[in-house]
């Protein structure tokens, strides 16, 4: 007997994390604009600006700078550029609420895996070695909301636009 109700409980139960993810996946696509390209599961790991993950000292000029020339931030990851292009938007598995940004790239990082940057060394050792679902975004956009854009959806005119005669 055909029971729907009892299968999506279960399988919500089973899967409350990826339910979670997917589930805010879904409203982040209803509150912008995104265009998924497509999911891969990849191996992540994690650095930060120091020098034991990037064998730069904090007096180089370079250091914290990515390869593409920008400061390295929440959101930043390393990627195999022949895998991800440079530039590219991510959405990984866990991280409901970032976008990452295929900034940098890594002496170790090839294939499948992805760096992520934290901003000191403990976070970076804690995250350790995780396989996770990542989606490619082809573009997104945030929707741009003026209030004057509001109320002309709305349809109320505004007083303010009035026929003005320059004598």
């Amino acid at each position: 007997m055909y029971r729907p109700r009892k299968i999506i409980l279960v399988f919500i139960i089973r899967n409350a994390k990826k339910a979670l993810a997917f589930g805010i996946l879904i409203l982040l696509l209803s509150l912008f604009s995104i265009n998924i390209a497509g999911a891969d599961e990849f191996t992540l790991t994690a650095y930060c600006s120091c020098e034991k993950c990037c064998d730069k000292d904090p007096s180089d000029m370079w250091y914290g700078i990515t390869a593409i020339g920008v400061e390295a931030r929440w959101g930043t990851v390393a990627v195999d550029k022949t895998v991800i292009k440079l530039g590219s938007a991510l959405v990984v598995e866990g991280f409901p609420c970032t976008i990452f940004r295929a900034e940098d790239v890594g002496g170790a990082i090839g294939g499948k895996h992805i760096d992520i940057w934290f901003p000191n060394h403990r976070d970076a050792l804690e995250f350790g070695v995780q396989k996770r679902e990542v989606y490619c975004v082809e573009e997104y956009r945030l929707p741009v909301l003026s209030p004057a854009s509001v109320i002309k959806a709305m349809g109320v005119k505004d007083e303010r636009e009035k026929e003005v005669t320059l004598y």
